[in-house]
């Protein structure tokens, strides 16, 4: 942590000058800081133009963390259609392993802070890809859901303390005019995860569905078929043409939910080896009493030809700050904890405040229960055939991704507070028109066409789908029949005990766990389906419509402004404290949702559970558009400055007309004063 070296922010070396870089104790010959004469040096404004290419590596090989999460997600959204069934999971057991991530995450971030400043970014990042691998061999080896729980959990302590390091890590290394995009490159990859996830789970499990019921291993059932064939007195075709066929086949079935779960290693594996390479964070370096190291590894980042003396003169003045704080506050007899500190700093806790209101509303807006479940309200929709549900959850995590590439364009274009603004405006509108959508879906309901009446219970008093649904331990019971407009034999049945899957009684009583998948029917099945909590619906488009304008508006700016605005509004010195805080926020809420999706559609319905989400991203919207200000184009050491000034409401042709004021806070009312970086005491005001 800042304070803890007595040489920190000491001034350069004597024999450290503009023409020469100490080598790292190794006792070599030092040598001159890049080939380039002093013409070809270039400026910090002329930087734009000139940018190194290894600080794309560097963003690149950070953000696989994003990759990491982004393909847990995806896979679990499939995925969870065909291990619910197989695993017979209750709606707990489901809210629960999807969770269990989240909730790890959650708490393990709160430690990723204090790691980050005491071990460094890299140490951090490197243990959590090492937790994360093993995780995920966990998940694919996991025979039960027990296993698979446990796997879950330890993911999630890897995926916590990634998040709180890598986008301060990025925004540590990134110049100011290229920090918002390469930030943003973050949640490229977090989605670009969640689309292969979902690829992944769509080929798996619908290519190659699973068999029924069946957990022998592969190569034991295989050898039975064969020997039951040729008992049967089956022919040359049938003794060794389809069992070998069918060996194959299982093989693919017996392992597609391992592989998935498991292949995450992969990329994993791949961030360390890359990682190994990566410098440390010039900042963190300068802040733990290692200047000449700092400036060594600024110089490889910024290229060679680049003047790095103003850069490492504003981290300097920063950190010399930070220690004249400290030094004053150990004289007065005052706590020199971090917590404390942030919380007698007003722009530092306004910033904060700020961070942990973007994270929370990026969550409490519903999109990772929209990620989480995107296969299940698709199903909920009334699209019963669950190969179809996955493909288009893979096809709602497609538009997620590609929506993204637009706002890593407009982040340094429009600014983080009008994209912020205008993504939320379009999140509330499409949360709105999804829970339309689930009217329309449930006031075109079929009706109950089969009545079981030698039976006592209240599901034969049912008319329709919905009114079914309402009953409690009731479902709908239909028959998959395209030829008659896709629905026939429609009856409401008392669920099985502890199953949410079959009915006690009647047609659907002895379902497969294949039911409802393409291929059932063509299997030999019998073709009904039992729909517990959901309809069939004609009208199911308008749903995944719904779905597809949401991310369109969520992923340019809800998905990654919060990751880029946490990343660059605090002080060095309490850099990693608040964002550990906030992405722990992030994580709470994370997890208090989608812990509660399933809960809250049973209570408040499905339409109503959207509109409930609607109304807290209106609420979000409001604040934002009172407290965010513009942060595009400001060096880390400045943010201080745009959260010194006071604020008053501003008018609505403010944010959107007013040029950048000097302190940067476009979204400030001119009246609210704001004082130059001149009059502001936290830096050295040559340099800023």
């Amino acid at each position: 942590m800042v304070g803890e070296s007595g040489d920190v922010g000491s001034k350069r070396n004597d024999h450290e000058d503009d023409a020469t870089i100490p080598l790292k104790s190794t006792g070599q010959q030092q040598l001159p800081t890049s080939p380039c004469d002093d013409d070809d040096m270039i400026n910090s404004s002329d930087y734009s133009s000139s940018s190194s290419k290894f600080v794309y590596v560097l963003a690149f090989f950070s953000a696989i963390g994003g990759f990491l999460f982004g393909y847990d997600t995806g896979v679990v959204s499939g995925a969870m259609l065909i291990i619910r069934k197989e695993m017979e999971l209750t709606n707990g057991w489901h809210e629960a392993i999807v969770s269990a991530t989240i909730a790890a995450a959650w708490i393990f971030s709160l430690f990723g802070g204090y790691l980050s400043d005491r071990l460094g970014r890299k140490p951090v990042i490197l243990a959590a890809s090492v937790v994360f691998t093993a995780g995920s061999i966990v998940m694919g080896a996991a025979d039960g859901k027990e296993g698979l729980l446990a796997g879950r959990i330890i993911v999630g302590v890897g995926i916590g303390w990634m998040s709180t390091t890598v986008s301060v890590y990025i925004a540590e290394t990134s110049p100011a005019h290229l920090r918002g995009r390469l930030v943003a490159f973050q949640s490229v990859l977090i989605t670009m995860g969640r689309f292969c996830g979902a690829l992944a789970s769509a080929v798996a499990f619908t290519l190659y569905p699973p068999v029924t019921g069946r957990k022998e291993p592969v190569l034991m059932m295989t050898t039975d078929l064969l020997t039951s064939t040729k008992a049967a007195g089956g022919g040359a075709h049938h003794s060794h043409q389809w069992p070998f066929r069918l060996q194959w086949l299982d093989v693919l079935n017996f392992s597609s939910r391992r592989y998935m779960l498991g292949i995450a290693a992969i990329p994993a594996v791949i961030q360390f080896v890359g990682f190994l390479l990566m410098p440390e964070s010039p900042r963190w370096l300068f802040s733990h009493g290692k200047p000449d190291e700092a400036r060594k590894v600024l110089q490889r980042i910024r290229g060679p030809c680049h003047n790095i003396d103003d850069e490492l003169e504003a981290i300097k003045a920063s950190v010399d700050e930070s220690e004249r704080e400290l030094e004053y506050r150990r004289q007065r007899g005052q706590t020199a904890n971090v917590l404390i500190q942030i919380l007698q700093s007003p722009p530092v806790l306004r910033a904060l405040f700020l961070g942990c209101l973007l994270q929370m509303f990026q969550q409490i807006a519903g999109i990772n229960t929209v990620m989480y479940y995107s296969a299940t309200i698709i199903q909920m929709a009334g699209f019963y055939d669950t190969s179809k549900a996955i493909w288009l959850s893979a096809l709602v995590a497609s538009v997620n991704f590609i929506c993204t590439f637009l706002g890593i364009y407009l982040v340094e274009k429009v600014g983080r507070r009008r994209l912020t603004l205008g993504s939320l405006l379009g999140v509330v509108l499409s949360l709105a028109f999804l829970a339309v959508g689930f009217m329309i879906v449930d006031s075109n309901a079929f009706s109950v066409t089969e009545f079981y009446n030698d039976k006592n219970d209240l599901c034969n008093s049912a008319s329709e789908c919905n009114e079914c649904n309402s009953i409690v331990d009731c479902g709908y019971c239909f028959m998959d029949d395209p030829a008659n407009g896709g629905v026939s034999k429609g009856s409401c049945l008392l669920s099985k005990e502890n199953s949410t899957f079959l009915s006690d009684y009647g047609p659907c009583s002895n379902l497969s766990s294949t039911a409802g998948l393409s291929s059932s029917n063509a299997a030999g099945h019998s073709g009904f389906i039992y729909a517990y909590g959901w309809c069939p619906s004609t009208y199911g488009w308008i749903t995944v419509l719904g779905l597809m304008t949401y991310l369109l508006f969520f992923a340019p700016g809800m998905g990654p402004m919060p990751w880029t605005i946490n990343a660059e509004i605090y002080p060095l010195w309490a850099r990693s404290t608040c964002n550990s805080i906030a992405t722990s926020t992030n994580w709470f809420f994370n997890f208090l949702v989608s812990m509660t999706f399933l809960t809250i559609t049973e209570i408040l319905t499905r339409q109503g559970a959207f509109m409930f989400y609607c109304a807290l991203s209106t609420v979000g919207l409001l604040l934002f558009w009172w407290l965010l200000p513009e942060t595009k184009g400001r060096t880390l050491e400045e943010m201080e400055v745009v959260f010194s000034r006071p604020r008053t409401c501003p008018r609505p042709w403010d944010s959107w007309k007013i040029k950048k004021s000097k302190t940067g806070d476009s979204g400030a009312c001119p009246e609210a004063g704001g004082e130059s970086s001149k009059n502001v005491q936290f830096h050295d005001s040559s340099r800023i």
